[in-house]
């Protein structure tokens, strides 16, 4: 359950979950090999759902970054024919930027506050230097 019980949490869930819903319903008529496409999905729907669940932002990272894992493969393997790969290492390098500022702002809230929690971080105040900073 959340820490923070404002229910954009349980919208959001339930979102996801009817997404992938479609998303199988959709991947059923496909030609490529189900065992891998659907592990892939689930290995995307179970840390997706544990994101909005939790209430702690050094485990949101953690979820966060063990998505992007299967939809690497996803991209690679069930991409379109030639430009597959290449779109796969962009991916990976984007997110690889974008993961590790987050990581970075991550450590600085930490230091800041001393914690990891959700509830702490978002009722903290900081100067204008250091909310450019994160």
């Amino acid at each position: 359950m959340p820490d923070i019980e404002d229910g954009f949490s349980d919208i959001f869930s339930w979102f996801t979950s009817l997404l992938f819903f479609v998303v199988d319903l959709i991947a059923y008529k496909t030609k490529y090999e189900m065992p891998l496409l659907y592990g892939c999905l689930l290995l995307i729907n179970i840390p997706l759902q544990l994101i909005f669940s939790v209430g702690s932002v050094l485990w949101f990272y953690i979820y966060f970054e063990t998505i992007l894992i299967p939809m690497y493969l996803i991209i690679g393997v069930f991409g379109s024919r030639r430009r597959r790969i290449m779109a796969a290492y962009q991916f990976f390098l984007y997110t690889l930027f974008g993961s590790i500022f987050m990581l970075l702002s991550i450590y600085i809230l930490y230091s800041h506050t001393s914690t990891f929690g959700l509830v702490e971080n978002l009722t903290l105040t900081m100067s204008v230097g250091r909310q450019r900073l994160c």
